[in-house]
């Protein structure tokens, strides 16, 4: 139902993909690193306190959604929506300024690579999230689901993650 209301939105490569037999769900599901850290999956201001003073870190809570996870998927999210489309292809270069901060601070145990592949997988998740907003039936939340589709279809084809189902 979603395509038959907005396909004519969607990007040919992603109707293309939602139409072939290819059961993505599950090969997307088993496609992430073992590389497991805490993930809070609802990054959002309303969940984010900044500190007064700049030398310290944000603080994200909303705990009910703070699992063990992939951070690929929530740094792939908060990079798609933060940067702005025509700045996707940026996004290997953020993800390396990423793991260089984070080697900053100590942390040496972060592949670049698994990271990389961790987020492709993580952005084609996040296909999903405009699709279940529209099932909802409440106008504002289908219009913030044709906000994302645009942001994070247009990061998966900068990443080429659909490479990863092949």
């Amino acid at each position: 139902r979603f395509y038959e209301k907005y396909g004519d939105r969607v990007h040919p490569e992603v109707v293309s993909f939602f139409d072939s037999d290819t059961h993505w769900g599950p090969i997307v599901r088993s496609g992430f690193s073992s590389n497991r850290t805490l993930c809070h999956y609802d990054v959002a201001a309303k969940n984010l306190s900044v500190p007064k003073d700049p030398t310290e870190p944000p603080v994200f809570f909303d705990w009910s959604l703070l699992v063990k996870g992939s951070i690929g998927v929530e740094l792939g999210q908060v990079v798609a929506y933060s940067l702005r489309i025509e700045e996707h292809h940026r996004i290997p270069e953020v993800l390396d300024s990423y793991i260089e901060s984070m080697r900053e601070l100590g942390v040496v145990d972060l592949s670049r690579d698994i990271l990389w592949e961790d987020v492709r997988y993580g952005l084609l998740t996040r296909l999903a999230a405009p699709i279940a907003l529209t099932s909802r039936n409440y106008p504002p939340a289908e219009a913030l689901a044709l906000e994302l589709l645009p942001r994070i279809t247009s990061a998966v084809l900068a990443t080429n993650a659909f490479d990863l189902l092949e």
